[in-house]
């Protein structure tokens, strides 16, 4: 990701003149940069199809797809919510066979009609040999093209990977559940999941605008003390603390773990 790079720069400066077998990143200044660039929140206007992405697993799209952009509906409802949006794929035959895209995605609550929406920069759509014409043979596939073969609408099921695609969940003690997105990568298992902080009242169904992404963090390798959610990333220790309803960036550890 991007921001590791950050991370990474900021390490080795601080390695220079350290002995210490752990170095930290402790400045506020260099924290709330670091945590503006994980918390990065897309356009969802009409320009988000240009949206740049900042995760370590985007690559200039290769493929010709037809469609280039299908709408796609969430198996389930969550907690009276529908979820569905547009898709624009980048890439097919990724680890475990997927194939995903990014995504403005618009969840609805059915009781009343209130929607807001948000960009997802990876949404695994499939996982089919059926994918595109010709894909059941890998060894001899075309991948500078794809003509699809799935039905559009695309049903995508929010439960198909052991991280569920989207969830409800108040991870930061406000007593108000945040909206989880899940980004998987290279296992079913990992994922990123992005809280986004939203308001749901009677009267209000939106994202909370102030306050948009409460935390970034990986579930396999974070775990929870009192108010804190430490996410031992690879080498990097990132040491996330709860207030007023969100996760403020307070250490960066790295080191042999």
């Amino acid at each position: 990701m991007k921001y590791l790079l950050s991370i990474f720069l900021s390490l080795l400066f601080s390695y220079i003149s350290a002995d210490e077998k752990v170095v930290k990143i402790t400045d506020g200044k260099k924290l709330r940069e670091i945590e503006q660039d994980i918390k990065y929140f897309g356009k969802t206007n009409e320009d988000w199809r240009e949206n740049k992405n900042n995760r370590y697993y985007d690559k200039k799209n290769t493929t010709n797809f037809l469609p280039n952009e299908f709408e796609y509906i969430l198996d389930k409802t969550i907690d009276g919510i529908k979820v569905s949006g547009t898709i624009i794929p980048q890439t097919i035959g990724d680890t475990l066979n997927t194939h995903w895209g990014k995504s403005l995605t618009t969840f609805t609550r059915i009781s009343d009609g209130k929607s807001f929406s948000l960009y997802i920069n990876k949404i695994v759509f499939s996982n089919s040999r059926s994918v595109c014409e010709g894909y059941e043979d890998i060894e001899t596939f075309d991948f500078s093209n794809c003509k699809f073969k799935i039905k559009f609408p695309v049903i995508i099921e929010n439960d198909y990977f052991d991280q569920k695609l989207f969830n409800l969940k108040d991870i930061d003690n406000d007593g108000k559940k945040e909206l989880l997105v899940s980004i998987l990568y290279n296992s079913r298992r990992r994922a990123d999941i992005i809280a986004y902080n939203i308001i749901n009242t009677d009267k209000v169904f939106a994202l909370d605008k102030k306050n948009k992404i409460s935390v970034v963090y990986t579930p396999s390798s974070t775990s929870f003390e009192n108010d804190m959610l430490i996410d031992g990333y690879y080498k990097y220790k990132l040491f996330w603390k709860a207030r007023k309803g969100s996760y403020t960036l307070q250490k960066i550890e790295m080191g042999e773990y």
